[in-house]
């Protein structure tokens, strides 16, 4: 799951390694007495995808989702860009 959620960073044109921070943080946090509920990276994610592609949703709907379902997050997002990449058209002008 690592590995998906650094391929989906990649694809969005993001850092590769972003998501090691989802996974480091909470525990070097929690260390601190610092609770973190909510990935930063994940979340920073889905609302990106969500307004660079202009789809419905709130901020609050990402939480949950980052929160409670974070590896189904993760497949959703390489979904969506995989969908979008797939339908990219170009269209070329040729003069002779």
């Amino acid at each position: 799951c690592p590995c998906l959620a650094c391929t989906v960073s990649g694809g969005f044109g993001e850092n590769s390694c972003l998501p090691l921070c989802d996974i480091c943080s909470p525990a070097i946090l929690s260390a601190c007495g610092i609770p973190l509920c909510a990935p930063p990276a994940l979340l920073s994610l889905r609302v990106g995808i969500r307004h660079r592609y202009n789809i419905k949703g709130s901020i609050c709907g990402d939480i949950a989702v980052s929160c409670f379902c974070n590896w189904c997050s993760w497949c959703q997002l390489q979904r969506e860009l995989k969908h979008r990449k797939k339908n990219f058209v170009v269209v070329v002008n040729a003069q002779p």
